[in-house]
């Protein structure tokens, strides 16, 4: 029994479960069409194999369910091509064992390929050739070409939410930060994230990454409680590569800045000789000044030129 055979019968399960909610026959072509494909299991979004699937697995083929039973004819052909090469061809297709499948007289199309990590950052076309496949009751209904378009990424940047950690539901200081990403990743080395104020790094934290369930996983920062200095940026940066896909590690994340206190930003006008004495007073990087002397600095949020 293939590998993709093996991995498939321990989702079946939660396939079963999720055929309610499956695209219409059209969403796969004319003809003798499945009601879903499936494929790798571990993409971005929908289980179901379809227009626009994310993929973040090695290919080793698909399955496909079909609502009556089926044969597979001679000649049968599947390929997988990226602008119009073939890059991937089937090394075979079968049929489940009715013990492998739920009872019915549903039928399940396996079909099988020698596992390969496609190139990422291109678009593919997932084809079963025309006459591949007959219903068994009826062998002159056959299917015509079933296509999916799908792609493997560059990088990974499937942040659905990002939920901020604060000390309490009445203390708004910050203690922590979490991602949630809608595929299945995993840590790269130990990665951490990085606290800056306009700017310069005052501090690095663990980034603690977890795969949760299906295509879900958190990536969260905790750190003290941070009282923000008025006028002052302040980011946490996840650098670029800190965490993978779980079955393609070189397909790793985008760098991510979130913003937690953003900076003055159109500073008004220019004022002279203002009185700065009860003032918090700060220069241009935002850092706090005790004694100010000539110069350029922000006094109430106004750039303000202090002459003596």
């Amino acid at each position: 029994m293939s590998i993709f055979v093996q991995n498939f019968m321990i989702m079946k399960k939660i396939i079963f479960v999720c055929l309610a909610v499956v695209a219409s026959l059209s969403a796969y072509g004319q003809g003798l069409v499945p009601n879903s494909i499936t494929a790798g299991m571990m993409g971005v979004g929908s289980p179901y194999f379809e227009d626009g699937y994310v993929m973040l697995t090695p290919w080793t083929g698909c399955g496909m369910e079909f609502a009556d039973k089926i044969v597979i004819n001679e000649g049968a052909e599947a390929v997988v091509t990226c602008g119009g090469e073939v890059v991937a061809t089937a090394s075979g297709l079968e049929l489940a064992e009715p013990e492998d499948w739920y009872t019915g007289n549903a039928d399940m199309l396996y079909i099988d390929f020698p596992e390969v990590n496609l190139p990422k950052g291109e678009e593919y076309v997932f084809t079963l050739k025309a006459n591949s496949v007959a219903l068994k009751s009826d062998p002159t209904q056959i299917n015509e070409d079933i296509s999916v378009r799908f792609k493997v990424p560059a990088s990974i940047d499937y942040v659905s939410k990002v939920t901020p950690k604060y000390v309490s539901t009445t203390d708004k200081r910050y203690v922590g930060l979490e991602l949630t990403i809608a595929a299945a990743v995993v840590a790269v080395g130990e990665p951490q994230w990085i606290l800056k104020r306009n700017g310069e790094v005052i501090g690095r934290y663990a980034a603690t990454v977890d795969y949760h369930d299906f295509n879900l996983s958190m990536c969260t920062v905790d750190f003290p409680a941070i009282t923000f200095d008025e006028g002052a940026e302040y980011t946490l940066t996840l650098p670029e590569g800190s965490y993978a896909a779980m079955y393609r590690p070189d397909i790793t994340n985008v760098e991510r800045v979130e913003y937690l206190q953003k900076g003055e930003s159109g500073i008004g006008e220019v004022a002279v000789g203002v009185d700065e004495a009860s003032e918090t007073v700060y220069d241009l990087q935002g850092r706090r000044v005790v004694n100010p002397g000539k110069g350029f600095f922000i006094i109430n949020g106004k750039k303000v030129i202090k002459r003596q």
